[in-house]
């Protein structure tokens, strides 16, 4: 579990400064920062990052779970408003983890209208790539047959293409 565990650790802050490096050359930043500042700007994307979602989520459910807030969701224009919500609460997370990202990442002071726009723009892009792909993916059930498992490696590789150029288009329009 402890080899596992630190190999885990070692990927993670691996794709960190991978992107970090990317978002430096769109940038078109020459330095890096430094060992201390890496460590500590790492550690937070990679540990307490998730740890907020995961937190916030929790709230959330506990909240949908208490009686008071589902009488309150049952009644008439609640419902249609918890509808609108629940459909745009994920391409909302979305947009937020990506404004975070492209101001927090890069070594160099983003203004926060810019990385919203790019936020914005990307995680509504991400969001309706991830419609497309879910289609394209319900419909392609006859290549399963055909190609197997390796259709589905091939999908989840062009999946991580698709994604990756989409947060780095997000990054250049920030």
């Amino acid at each position: 579990g402890t080899v596992g565990f630190a190999f885990l650790l070692y990927t993670a802050v691996a794709l960190v400064q991978q992107v970090e490096e990317s978002f430096n050359a769109i940038w078109r930043i020459g330095r890096a920062r430094g060992f201390g500042e890496q460590f500590v700007r790492y550690l937070s994307v990679v540990l307490v990052g998730p740890f907020l979602l995961f937190v916030a989520l929790g709230i959330a459910a506990a909240l949908m779970n208490q009686n008071l807030v589902q009488q309150i969701l049952m009644a008439g224009p609640f419902r249609e408003v918890e509808a609108w919500v629940s459909r745009l609460a994920p391409a909302a997370v979305v947009i937020v983890a990506l404004t975070f990202i492209y101001s927090f990442i890069p070594n160099e002071r983003v203004r926060f209208g810019a990385a919203l726009l790019g936020g914005i723009i990307a995680g509504v892009l991400w969001h309706l790539a991830g419609v497309v792909f879910s289609i394209f993916v319900k419909g392609s059930t006859a290549y399963a047959a055909i190609y197997s498992g390796f259709a589905v490696l091939i999908l989840f590789m062009l999946w991580v293409y698709l994604s990756w150029f989409i947060v780095l288009l997000g990054a250049s329009i920030a």
